[in-house]
C-alpha cells in the first residue's frame, strides 16, 4: 500500500478571527503545520499543545537535524519531513524545536514508556537549543483532565509552575491531535477506541480552560493515525465525535 502522504488544509473562521486547519495520516506531517502557522505569525512562533497517546519527542541527533533544515523549497521540505524524521513518528519534536517551528511544547501523553526510551526523549524542565541558539521546553502531563481540569495538577503543583507560566503568558497556540490518543490497547494488542460518553464527559469537564486555550489558537492540526487508532474506520468515527464536540460545546466547525 502506498504511503499517504496527503496534507489538506484550509482556513476557518472562529470567532472572528481565522485559524488554519491541517490533516494528514502521519504525526511527523505536523511538522508542516507547524512551520506554516510560524510563518503566518510573521516568524512568531507558538506554543505547541499536542495531545496523544505516545511521547513524540524522543532526542534527535544534531547530524540529522541540521540535515533537516537544508531544504531549497517547499518541496524540499516536505521531502526532508519524509525521509529524515522518524517513519515512526517520534521524534518529530526534536525537529519542530531545532527549526523554531515552535516555542515551547506541553504534551499530553498517557502510554508508559521504558526507562531506556524515556533516557532518549527531550528532558522536561531542561532547555532544548534550536538552530538559532533559542532555548525550547516541554512539559508532559498524562491526561487531558491532569491539564485542563480545574484545580488540576498542572494548574496547582510547584513541579509544573514554570511552564505553566509560560503556558499561560503564550500569545498564540498551536493545537495538535493525534486522534489515537482517544483509543486504548488490550493486552492481546487490539486498539478500541475510547467510549464516546467517556470522550464527552472529558471534554465537558475541562470546559472553562479547554475554551480560553481555544480563544488563543491560530492553527489545528489533526493526525489520524488510522494504525495506531485499530483502522480507518476507528480514526473517522472519533475524527466525526471530536469535530462534533468541538462544534457543539466550543463553536469551533472543523468541519468541511
Amino acid at each position: 500500500m502506498k504511503a499517504d502522504k496527503s496534507i489538506i488544509s484550509r482556513e476557518i473562521d472562529f470567532k472572528g478571527r481565522k485559524i488554519k486547519y491541517f490533516e494528514f495520516e502521519y504525526h511527523r506531517y505536523s511538522l508542516a503545520a507547524w512551520r506554516d502557522d510560524c510563518i503566518r505569525n510573521s516568524g512568531r512562533p507558538s506554543l505547541a499543545v499536542t495531545i496523544d497517546r505516545h511521547r513524540d519527542f524522543l532526542s534527535a541527533d544534531h547530524e540529522r537535524l541540521f540535515e533537516f533544515m537544508n531544504f531549497k523549497d517547499d518541496a524540499g521540505f516536505l521531502d526532508n519531513v519524509d525521509k529524515i524524521a522518524a517513519p515512526a513518528n517520534n521524534d518529530f519534536i526534536a525537529f519542530a524545536f531545532y527549526a523554531g517551528y515552535c516555542s515551547d511544547v506541553l504534551a499530553v501523553a498517557y502510554e508508559p514508556y521504558h526507562e531506556l526510551e524515556i533516557k532518549s526523549m527531550i528532558q522536561q524542565g531542561e532547555a532544548f537549543y534550536g538552530a538559532d541558539s533559542q532555548a525550547h521546553y516541554l512539559a508532559c502531563m498524562p491526561s487531558l483532565m491532569d491539564t485542563f481540569a480545574p484545580g488540576c495538577d498542572f494548574q496547582r503543583t510547584p513541579t509544573y509552575r514554570e511552564f505553566y507560566e509560560r503556558f499561560n503568558a503564550a500569545q498564540s497556540v498551536i493545537l495538535d491531535i493525534d486522534l489515537d490518543y482517544f483509543t486504548y490497547q488490550s493486552p492481546d494488542d487490539a486498539i478500541f477506541m475510547r467510549r464516546a460518553e467517556d470522550i464527552r464527559n472529558v471534554f465537558e469537564k475541562i470546559k472553562p480552560d479547554f475554551t480560553g486555550l481555544l480563544d488563543k489558537v491560530t492553527a489545528v492540526a489533526v493526525a489520524r493515525e488510522s494504525v495506531c487508532c485499530g483502522g480507518t474506520e476507528n480514526a473517522s468515527e472519533i475524527k466525526a465525535l471530536l469535530f462534533k464536540i468541538f462544534k457543539e460545546e466550543y463553536g469551533l466547525n472543523l468541519m468541511d
